[in-house]
């Protein structure tokens, strides 16, 4: 049988629900019904239901907060939302943690009928096994599957032509333009984040094309293709390259569709403005002020940006300009400067901050103001370490520089910030593999990680093992 929770904070709309539907027929039954939002959350968190209803507006503790808290303990239920009120806001606030629904009172029977059928097949078919995040380990994480030919065949596929390509594609496609996009070849597809897949296509010519950039600039998807091969290579090699064109959203957000083509540009002709400010510092501002108009000018990709900053970081470091040096500028991969920062500009603006504060006086560091605004800082970041974390948005809400912040988080972590961010990501994920069932993509996603790829390299960069791995140990 399914269990069912309802939680209303006034007891006769809570009566009502339950007695708006014949849950039997969906073979499920109702285990609480309660106006207490405590008690329905001690009970979640406990005997983990199949599905709430609760309502948003219970004064204090509100049904989104009951979702939030459930969420960060690691419940996997279907929530659907009720509510008397249809602004905008609630709906985004109920989604970013998963719900299911959003109903409106007074409930309609049949709504609530067709809502429960919905539901059922949702979960059915929800139970996804670690068995396919294994394989996708080890084919994007341990590279085990050498060739496509391989891969083809370990999913009964035969490979009729001689060349190979990947698309990786973000947000939710429609079905007229994923075809525009494999034509008529054999494709199989693997599913790498919550909104994102791998599409390996067995191909005898090159995908992009004019026509397809046309047809992709209508929708809201973001779409990476890697080169074309028309000779064996390795699926890990390909579905790099369709993701590091995908990333170019990074720098290039007007577009949406990207191909894989990394000039053979000079490396030293890349950082040869970078290399001319740390010879002159009065240069180095305005190089900085204007960096992202650098990058588009010379059409960079995200690989180049990732060399720009690296060489940046080092060099500062280097130089030991201050005392906080490394603030934010450990070694980062392409994928950790996206992780890291919203954007081109965010990433410009992080960079000129952080030259700026490093000629200012060392703070002091017994300062009582700095011990409680870090102590702020760190309650919010465990409040939200679900959500996508950026020092941008941090500094914003306490109305501190970035650099400021990530100083502050080094002095007192002996780390930074995003290094403490994903320890503490993984930590949560390390106690979930341990102590519940949930799919590995259901783990990744509620340690606020939606690329279960890249969830994979973290993870195993912090524990030394792939999440398969610890699981099973």
């Amino acid at each position: 049988m399914y269990s069912i929770v309802i939680v209303d904070d006034e007891p006769l709309i809570a009566k009502g629900i339950e007695r708006s539907c014949k849950w039997e027929k969906f073979g499920a039954k109702v285990d609480l019904v309660t106006s207490d939002p405590e008690e329905a959350l001690d009970f979640i968190i406990k005997n983990r239901p199949h599905i709430v209803f609760t309502d948003i507006n219970m004064g204090d503790f509100s049904g989104i907060e009951l979702m939030k808290k459930a969420r960060i303990e690691g419940v996997d239920s279907e929530f659907v939302v009720i509510s008397g009120y249809s602004e905008f806001e609630y709906v985004r606030n109920a989604m970013k943690y998963n719900a299911f629904y959003y109903l409106l009172k007074p409930i309609d029977k049949k709504e609530l009928a067709s809502i429960m059928s919905n539901l059922i097949m949702n979960i059915k078919g929800k139970k996804e096994t670690d068995s396919s995040f294994e394989f996708m380990e080890n084919l994007l994480i341990n590279t085990k599957i050498t060739t496509h030919r391989e891969l083809f065949e370990l999913n009964n596929f035969n490979v009729e032509k001689p060349g190979f390509q990947t698309v990786v594609i973000e947000g939710n496609i429609h079905k007229k333009l994923l075809k525009n996009i494999i034509r008529d070849n054999k494709y199989l597809v693997l599913k790498i984040g919550s909104c994102k897949r791998a599409y390996f296509i067995n191909t005898d010519r090159d995908i992009y094309s004019e026509y397809l950039i046309g047809t992709v600039k209508k929708s809201n998807v973001k779409i990476g293709i890697s080169s074309f091969y028309d000779h064996e290579v390795s699926p890990y090699k390909s579905f790099v390259e369709g993701d590091i064109a995908l990333c170019n959203h990074f720098i290039y957000k007007e577009l949406n569709i990207f191909k894989y083509d990394i000039k053979k540009k000079d490396i030293l002709t890349i950082i040869k403005p970078c290399a001319e400010c740390f010879n002159d510092f009065d240069k180095v501002k305005p190089f900085l002020k204007n960096l992202s108009e650098y990058v588009r000018n010379n059409e960079l990709s995200i690989l180049e940006i990732t060399l720009l900053y690296n060489y940046f970081s080092n060099t500062m470091e280097y130089i030991n300009v201050t005392s906080t040096q490394g603030i934010e500028s450990q070694h980062k991969t392409y994928e950790e400067i996206i992780s890291s920062f919203k954007d081109m500009e965010d990433l410009a603006h992080f960079l000129y901050e952080y030259i700026n504060n490093s000629f200012k006086e060392e703070l002091d560091e017994n300062d009582s103001k700095d011990n409680n605004i870090f102590d702020e800082i760190i309650n919010y970041i465990h409040e939200n370490y679900l959500e996508p974390l950026y020092l941008a948005d941090i500094a914003d809400k306490f109305f501190y520089n970035q650099t400021y912040i990530s100083d502050l988080i080094k002095r007192n972590l002996g780390k930074n910030f995003t290094e403490y961010v994903i320890e503490l990501r993984i930590e949560k994920a390390c106690a979930l593999l341990s102590s519940t069932n949930n799919s590995i993509s259901f783990i990744a996603a509620k340690c606020g990680y939606n690329d279960y790829c890249y969830f994979s390299k973290q993870f195993k960069k912090i524990t030394g093992k792939t999440p398969s791995a610890y699981r099973k140990e």
